[in-house]
């Protein structure tokens, strides 16, 4: 009981609502973070619904998404709660993390108590994940700020249209290098088969690449902030550079190669440019790897290998050695396990489920083939995993060398 009589709650010894005034408190909190302009509420624990009470009294009727944090939640809701049926609202909806997806985080407002944040614990499976939103929500301003000053900036330059691109390589092969830990293992394959393949790599696979002396028929990269220079920076690649519309605008005005601009799906200002210019939009799917993916299938492309597409880790990298992006992981039984295309269990991270589900989804309704290469990466339903063998009985079947890269000596 709080210093008022009201129920309160304990978690690992970290109080969850304040212990004198919980439901005011709550009240308070819920007050001061509401955005009347969302769409939508993604509301990250449930507890005694001190939150969820008031939400319901803002929201109107606009959709709430309710996260449990803790597996006796729903128990210790049904007994303390004042009112327990108001999870059975019709706007009302409980769901686990594995039904969240990029989507609901795109449109809808995240409320994440910071009391929650600490009582979970840096150990729970979706620290990281509820982390990293809580670090952007802190940011928004900022990051609204940048990324709207990122657009208007690169929208000017001397960009070459996607529409230029658009099916111009049916019947095509293709690699998509992502900067998984995998990608040391395989990399030596790649190098093999490059000649037959067009490759694409995310900016944070470039330098793996380069130190192999691979250079990409491309690079794609999607970051708005300072921290994306880095992948480029100290390399001399000056390939075709694709690139969303509010990516860093620092380094596309100081990048000499040829530049694409790519405008995203679900962004206002990309969508009403490209309404008036009559120009194509991108499925983004939260991750730069997912932009490249929605590129290439642009692009007509038939077939579709991934190189680093691990969205997990078996030991200590969580990419390649050689990747700016790598962090060495110390404490491991944090992250969540999931199957590998091995069969063995290895790390991940909520938001790598998410971009996982994103490309499941992308497999099954597209006619593209395209497998993973990551033997100790996630299992991505739809899209199987293909060994070197078959990797080389495929670029054996291609009987002549693709004509892509003189369509890309074409480009102005």
């Amino acid at each position: 009981m709080a210093k008022n009589g009201e129920y309160t709650l304990i978690l690992n010894s970290i109080n969850v609502y304040s212990k004198y005034r919980p439901m005011s408190d709550a009240e308070m909190f819920i007050q001061n973070e509401f955005d009347k302009d969302a769409s939508g509420f993604l509301l990250v624990g449930l507890g005694l619904g001190y939150h969820l009470a008031e939400l319901l009294k803002l929201a109107g009727n606009k959709k709430i998404i309710v996260l449990p944090l803790a597996e006796q939640e729903l128990t210790i809701f049904g007994k303390y709660a004042i009112d327990n049926k108001i999870i059975n609202l019709p706007n009302v909806e409980i769901v686990r993390t594995n039904m969240i997806n990029n989507k609901i985080l795109s449109n809808y407002q995240v409320i994440i108590p910071l009391s929650w944040m600490k009582a979970i614990g840096v150990s729970h499976p979706l620290y990281d994940f509820l982390e990293d939103i809580k670090e952007r929500q802190m940011s928004y301003q900022f990051s609204s700020f940048l990324m709207e000053k990122n657009f208007r900036q690169n929208i000017v330059r001397d960009n070459i249209q996607s529409t230029y691109f658009k099916s111009r390589f049916q019947s095509k092969f293709a690699c998509l290098i992502s900067a998984g830990p995998s990608l040391d293992e395989t990399i030596a394959t790649l190098e093999k088969i490059k000649d037959k393949f067009f490759i694409l790599c995310v900016g944070a696979a470039l330098k793996p690449l380069l130190a192999r002396q691979i250079k990409p028929d491309a690079i794609v990269l999607s970051d708005a902030t300072q921290l994306i220079i880095e992948q480029i920076e100290d390399t001399e690649y000056d390939g075709l550079l694709f690139y969303l519309s509010t990516t860093n605008s620092d380094l596309i005005e100081s990048y000499k190669g040829k530049k694409c601009i790519l405008l995203q799906r679900g962004y206002t200002l990309s969508e009403t440019y490209a309404k008036q210019n009559d120009l194509d939009l991108f499925e983004v799917g939260g991750s730069v790897s997912t932009v490249g993916l929605s590129l290439l299938k642009y692009m007509k492309f038939s077939t579709i290998l991934l190189f680093g597409q691990d969205l997990g880790f078996k030991d200590n990298d969580t990419h390649s050695k050689f990747s700016p992006s790598n962090t060495a992981i110390t404490i491991q039984n944090k992250y969540n396990k999931i199957l590998a295309n091995s069969g063995e269990l290895i790390n991940t991270r909520a938001d790598w489920n998410i971009f996982r589900r994103w490309f499941e989804r992308e497999a099954m309704q597209s006619n593209v083939n395209i497998y993973n290469t990551a033997w100790h990466g996630t299992k991505i339903a739809n899209i199987p995993y293909i060994s070197n063998d078959e990797i080389y009985a495929m670029y054996d079947s291609i009987a002549l060398e693709n004509d892509f890269k003189s369509a890309l000596k074409e480009v102005k």
